[in-house]
């Protein structure tokens, strides 16, 4: 009926009857909870964006999943290309500060000017970006470590990398 007819009390059934499986699936496959909930989200939205291409002659349980599956598969692989990119972009900048200390003449000013990059953040920003990037935690592991919620962590993360962005332009 949903899928004929966008009948929104069939939607209501499916996700009454299916939503806990779906959660869990996702609890077992991802390990942080805003990870979880944005992909159980999502798979919910293509639910309903692809319901026209649903044949009810196959079971809806294993299109469920497949859905769900593809959309976790997405967002990890967002992810990874968001994270490389920094990673990138972080070991890029780190090079060229190495660069410049190989010059004995020049050591003391590239030291000076790496000390006063490293000052611009605070300390909560650098313990979080050397945890992300020098021990490759997820921000789960950084939050527990630093007792903090996984979205503080995520936040001091992405306001010290955009601190070093504007001070390496």
């Amino acid at each position: 009926a949903y899928a004929l007819r966008a009948d929104y009390s069939a939607f209501e059934e499916l996700y009454k009857r299916h939503s806990r499986l779906v959660y869990g699936f996702l609890q077992k496959k991802l390990r942080e909870k805003e990870t979880i909930d944005d992909v159980f989200q999502a798979t919910w939205l293509k639910l309903h964006r692809f319901r026209s291409k649903y044949d009810s002659s196959l079971p809806f349980l294993p299109w469920l999943f497949t859905l769900c599956r593809n959309v976790m598969l997405d967002s990890l692989r967002a992810k990874a290309r968001v994270r490389e990119e920094t990673r990138a972009e972080i070991e890029t900048l780190s090079g060229q500060a190495a660069n410049e200390i190989t010059d004995p003449a020049t050591d003391s000013l590239a030291m000076l000017r790496i000390h006063e990059w490293s000052a611009e953040l605070s300390p909560a920003q650098r313990e979080v970006i050397s945890l992300r990037f020098g021990e490759d935690l997820s921000f789960d592991e950084i939050a527990a470590r630093l007792r903090i919620k996984s979205s503080g962590a995520r936040k001091l993360s992405q306001r010290a990398i955009q601190k070093l962005r504007t001070l390496f332009k």
